[in-house]
């Protein structure tokens, strides 16, 4: 799934103004990505300056962008369009008032499971207990695809894997470099090798 840098139209704002940006959850690949762009930016800007704001991910970045609680944001491709266009997999309202300004990289969403699990494709997700960080695109798709009582929305990726660990949930879905930090940093745990999802 492309990763794309956004902007509410119009730009940032004016001179002088310091600049909001959705950064995702502390911890994760976006808020490490959005650290290392602010600190370039701020670093060459004097007038302006990027201020971090912890958010759930792509969802909530677009709707903070579309009511201008924030100027930029990271978010992926797939579901600015359909926020765009009001056909989200959990939500038909329409928001609008951002454009993109940068493709940044490609992203898949990666099922985590432990060692010795019976899951072996999305295939077999069916009547399972999906750990999830909420609001992300994991949590959207999973709760389209097989229903909120079979999601479990913990705060962050840390905590799903987590409750993995403990048997609270047969599985996590998660964007694929924290899962790959998760499954290095945790003995027991391994990626299927077929994404929830992908993108061209």
């Amino acid at each position: 799934i492309p990763l794309v840098l956004m902007t509410v139209l119009g730009g940032c704002g004016s001179a002088n103004k310091n600049i909001r940006m959705g950064a995702g959850d502390i911890g994760g690949i976006y808020y490490s990505f959005s650290g290392a762009f602010a600190g370039i930016f701020n670093q060459d800007n004097t007038a302006s300056k990027i201020e971090l704001k912890n958010t759930a991910g792509s969802a909530a970045n677009i709707r903070l962008l579309s009511g201008r609680y924030i100027d930029l944001g990271i978010a992926q491709m797939d579901i600015a369009d359909s926020a765009y266009n009001g056909n989200g997999p959990s939500d038909e309202k329409k928001y609008q008032g951002y454009k993109a300004i940068a493709t940044l990289y490609t992203e898949a969403c990666q099922i985590v499971v432990k060692d010795d699990s019976d899951i072996a494709s999305v295939d077999d997700l069916q009547d399972k207990l999906i750990g999830v960080q909420q609001g992300t695109t994991g949590h959207l798709y999973c709760a389209d695809d097989f229903g909120e009582d079979h999601v479990n929305a913990l705060p962050n990726g840390a905590t799903a894997v987590q409750a993995l660990l403990q048997g609270k949930v047969d599985c996590v879905v998660i964007d694929q470099e924290p899962a790959k930090a998760f499954v290095e940093a945790n003995e027991g745990l391994k990626i299927l090798d077929t994404a929830y999802t992908t993108e061209d």
